[in-house]
């Protein structure tokens, strides 16, 4: 699924530069000294759970908030301090925030006839706008005509219209059901692609976050906690609220002497070397990178864990095996094919073996 890019719609993409953003309520800091670089025509999402200060955030980058202190910058101009409407900037709202008495074209007309845009152009570049979202002949339909989907096109289109310097989305997806959601996910990245605008993206949702962005910032109190790809973030966390915060992880108690970590009476192999300060540190495991071994396979190169099977549940397209672990740690591996068999013809308590690569074996306090 491709869009058309168009003249009226596309910009030189500019980058923006956040340094030391600060926003606090009384004694509360809902943003402590945040800064993030943004390259010209990326795509990266601000992570986090409610109340983290991802929305806050854009609101500051929107103009809507007043920063307690910090910059920010869409290139080379400060913009911290200005009017959302004198920087350019075109943004999708959670609610769309459409208007039920204008049409599909009335709407995404609205920000050209704000600008003082001639009739002529209004219909030429709305056209396009719809064209680039693939709403062609829906311009005369009223709001309340369009399914979910329909509607975030539109806001879209309404945010693009006027050739914007950088696009801002505040969980634009988050009304819509899980398969349409999906769908949407998939269109806003090609539409960026298309389209090539420097764009911020605010979620909740680290699958939405891992679909679409080139890099993600994920926030925790007001602070980034890590940026980088959607790569380095899942198997590469910088720390335990990362590895918790991304994907399905358990914690497994290693122990620590001479500056190597053990589990049980093994040694670990490690993808990369850890410096051990503290006594307690954990494995990190991610139920899809582990193995189940066959009766009588060696142990190769891969560290190997231990457990005592507990119960296997027939999913349709997979099985789930449930696997108690050393140290009292359940965990849960989505099995198929040969697995499965050989998981099946064990006995209830008895000890199955899986094979863990060292590449996808980290440990943090």
């Amino acid at each position: 699924m491709t869009f058309g890019s168009s003249a009226a719609t596309r910009r030189q993409a500019i980058p923006i530069a956040i340094e030391g953003l600060t926003k606090t309520y009384g004694r509360v800091h809902a943003l402590d000294s945040v800064s993030l670089s943004v390259g010209a025509g990326e795509f990266v999402s601000i992570l986090g759970a409610s109340g983290s200060g991802k929305t806050t955030l854009l609101m500051a980058i929107a103009g809507f908030t007043r920063p307690s202190s910090g910059s920010i910058r869409f290139g080379a101009r400060h913009v911290t301090l200005l009017e959302p409407h004198k920087r350019n900037i075109g943004m999708v709202f959670q609610s769309y925030a459409l208007f039920p008495n204008m049409t599909v074209a009335g709407n995404v007309a609205y920000p050209l006839r704000l600008r003082g845009v001639g009739r002529s152009e209004i219909a030429e570049r709305v056209a396009k706008a719809l064209q680039t979202v693939r709403l062609e002949g829906f311009g005369d339909r009223a709001i309340d005509q369009l399914s979910g989907g329909q509607r975030q096109r539109v806001a879209l289109a309404r945010a693009i219209v006027f050739g914007p310097d950088i696009l801002l989305m505040d969980e634009p997806l988050s009304a819509l059901d899980k398969k349409l959601r999906e769908q949407m996910q998939i269109e806003v990245r090609h539409l960026h692609r298309e389209l090539g605008l420097t764009t911020i993206f605010v979620t909740h949702d680290q699958h939405e976050a891992f679909t679409m962005s080139d890099r993600i910032a994920l926030i925790d109190k007001g602070r980034f906690v890590q940026i980088g790809s959607p790569t380095e973030l899942y198997n590469a966390p910088a720390s335990r609220f990362v590895a918790d915060f991304v994907g399905q992880s358990y914690f497994v108690p290693v122990s620590v002497a001479s500056g190597t970590a053990s589990l049980g009476n093994r040694p670990l192999r490690l993808a990369r070397a850890a410096a051990y300060s503290v006594a307690d540190q954990f494995l990190v495991l991610r139920p899809e990178h582990l193995r189940v071994m066959s009766p009588g396979e060696s142990e190769g190169d891969d560290n190997i864990l231990a457990g005592r099977f507990k119960e296997l549940i027939f999913q349709g397209e997979s099985y789930l095996a449930f696997v108690d672990l050393p140290g009292g740690v359940p965990i849960a591996l989505r099995l198929s094919g040969h697995q499965v068999e050989a998981v099946r013809a064990l006995d209830i308590g008895s000890t199955l073996r899986m094979a863990l690569s060292p590449e996808y074996s980290l440990v943090l306090p």
